[in-house]
């Protein structure tokens, strides 16, 4: 089975993946990526994993460059 791929109690599917503490601070407080895919059937659903997984990773990304942003740079003299 697909970690990613879950499904709420009305039969939908949805990709749901969890954002690592030191990078909530900058995904606005949030504990997961949690995204609809509009399907009850699971093999169609898990067809779109991949994509939505692709699109979670790189937001991910940003929030581990906006973090490295915000902490001070030390300067060697």
């Amino acid at each position: 089975m697909c970690s990613y791929l879950h499904r709420a109690p009305n039969g939908v599917y949805y990709c749901r993946m969890g954002i690592p503490a030191d990078l909530r601070p900058f995904m606005a407080g949030k504990r997961k990526i949690k995204r609809s895919l509009g399907l009850k059937d699971r093999e169609a659903a898990q067809a779109l994993i991949p994509d939505m997984t692709k699109t979670a990773h790189a937001l991910l990304k940003q929030a581990e460059r906006d973090k490295a942003a915000a902490i001070p740079r030390l300067r060697t003299h």
